[in-house]
């Protein structure tokens, strides 16, 4: 998963069926892990569960790992990335994983997340978006503070905004575990004073930009402005 945890003393404790971890704290890729939970082991699945919100990760280092096993579920950005770089933040309030395998519609989690000083290449649909909003080849990018649902085998968030240098892009929607997506990015730059809103197609792995329907709106514009200077010179 790309955590590379230091040397870790916890206290553990199962009885009758029942597990509990205390809270502990190591070091984690260059930053902190803050971690406890509680695991029953007696229904079906096992399930495993945090107690208490708490900020899991502070100011972890990412890296190509850390991009392919948990940040290509999170935003399309992040796939076939290379050369990652950044510091990760993330704040849970809940998170239910069961311990046995056919269960992935099981796992539930509802946290915060954000990323500083990150830079990566290889992202397809990073290049997309830097030949929409000229943005320098190899952008300096901040995630901003962005709150998720996982639940019922979907990600989800209102808002994530990602500041391209001084550029603000800004995601919403769907991601499945099956890599399967519904999303909609938001461009910097404004047409009839809204900012340009697309759909994004593919799945998580081959993102993609549908122009389609900022081209349709072009054309119903263009077509617009034809009829009007058509009744123009009838009228005169």
């Amino acid at each position: 998963m790309g955590l590379n945890i230091g040397k870790t003393d916890f206290n553990l404790n199962v009885n009758k069926g029942l597990m509990n971890i205390a809270p502990f704290t190591t070091t984690v890729n260059q930053g902190t892990l803050n971690f406890a939970a509680d695991a029953n082991f007696r229904g079906t699945p096992p399930m495993f569960r945090m107690p208490k919100p708490t900020k899991i990760l502070d100011q972890i280092q990412i890296d190509r790992e850390t991009t392919d096993a948990l940040l290509v579920y999170v935003n399309p950005l992040f796939a076939n990335a290379l050369n990652v770089s950044g510091t990760l933040n993330f704040d849970c309030e809940k998170m239910v994983i069961p311990l046995d395998s056919g269960y992935q519609n099981e796992i539930g989690v509802i946290g915060t997340m954000a990323i500083d000083n990150m830079r990566l290449g290889g992202s397809s649909l990073l290049g997309q978006l830097i030949q929409l909003t000229g943005s320098s080849s190899n952008p300096l990018i901040t995630v901003q503070p962005t709150r998720f649902v996982l639940a019922n085998g979907v990600l989800s968030y209102e808002d994530m905004q990602m500041n391209l240098d001084d550029k603000a892009i800004n995601f919403s929607g769907r991601i499945g575990l099956d890599k399967s997506m519904k999303m909609t990015v938001t461009l910097p730059w404004e047409r009839n004073n809204q900012r340009v809103r697309l759909p994004l197609k593919g799945t998580i792995d081959r993102p993609e930009i549908d122009m389609g329907q900022l081209l349709q709106d072009q054309l119903q514009q263009e077509l617009q402005k034809q009829l009007e200077k058509g009744l123009k010179d009838i009228f005169k």
